[in-house]
């Protein structure tokens, strides 16, 4: 699936962030990986949010192609990355897929930028 996705890299403080892009097919959907994995989990489903959204697939530093960095592994930082992704993508708002680790992080990020989250519509 990520062949059919316009890869991106994103110069954060130095260090290079590797994603994919989807189509722009409606509201953005970013998905984060587990730590220790990368995007590539996402690609059996990403077939199923491509027709009606925008996909964005992140390689969070250190993990699959972006660069390892010696800093930055913190929460602060990552969310600072994502949010990068995000401005250089011209992403206002997204929803959040992630494993339930990952969580933690999409939580720093509603708390750093709480105009960015797009309106959990599950019920």
């Amino acid at each position: 699936m990520m062949r059919q996705m316009k890869p991106m890299t994103v110069d954060q403080q130095g260090t290079r962030l590797h994603a994919w892009e989807g189509q722009r097919n409606g509201p953005a959907i970013l998905f984060l990986h587990l730590q220790g994995a990368s995007s590539s989990i996402w690609n059996d489903m990403l077939p199923y949010f491509s027709e009606d959204f925008r996909t964005i697939c992140l390689d969070l530093r250190g993990h699959g192609q972006s660069e390892q960095a010696a800093t930055g592994y913190d929460i602060g930082t990552q969310c600072e990355d994502i949010q990068a992704v995000l401005d250089h993508a011209g992403v206002e708002k997204a929803h959040l897929a992630a494993s339930r680790l990952e969580r933690i992080r999409q939580s720093g990020l509603a708390q750093a930028e709480p105009g960015r989250r797009a309106p959990d519509q599950s019920g």
